[in-house]
């Protein structure tokens, strides 16, 4: 929901007649984001979408300024994010940053990934999405994949988040590729 929440948001932010409602949409967005990583960690792709998506829409007329201001905006998340975690302290007192850098680091390996482990999980994945709902991606048209790119974005990012960073093979993955739903 917090997906959908910072995707309205973002849209809203493109599409608004001016900066100032701009600004307020993204606010939103950025609050969505930051409400989302307080939830869950792979919330970190949310902004990471976001931003990527925004590049691509600027890609035609990309410049040094831009490509600062998208990191200067990224910056500015990851800022409201540690606030958001430093202050979550304060909310939840069993609330502990170590405890998720461990959490973070024990899936941040290379060595000892179980990759048959991972096959058999996307196997099911796909049964759990039915293969029929799997075909319709050969029959997506440009003008889909256009007004749909977001949700590609972020599909692409959950792969290389679940399937490149982190090792998810010693524990439910299949729980986690839900995201692809």
């Amino acid at each position: 929901t917090w997906l959908l929440l910072a995707v309205f948001a973002y849209d809203r932010a493109r599409d608004a007649s001016s900066a100032r409602r701009s600004w307020y949409w993204m606010a939103l967005c950025a609050v969505a984001c930051a409400i989302a990583l307080l939830t869950k960690l792979s919330a970190i792709l949310i902004p990471a979408t976001i931003l990527l998506d925004y590049l691509i829409d600027l890609r035609h007329r990309l410049t040094k300024k831009t490509v600062l201001h998208a990191f200067a905006t990224a910056a500015t998340c990851v800022c409201l994010a540690a606030v958001a975690f430093v202050f979550a302290r304060f909310v939840v007192p069993g609330f502990d940053a170590r405890e998720i850098l461990a959490h973070v680091l024990y899936y941040a390996g290379f060595d000892g990934r179980g990759y048959l482990q991972i096959l058999i999980q996307v196997v099911k994945v796909v049964m759990y999405l039915s293969p029929l709902l799997v075909a319709t991606l050969l029959l997506v048209t440009k003008d889909t994949l256009r007004k749909m790119r977001i949700f590609f974005v972020y599909l692409a990012l959950c792969f290389v988040f679940f399937f490149v960073l982190f090792d998810f093979s010693h524990c439910a993955l299949d729980k986690y590729l839900m995201c692809s739903i």
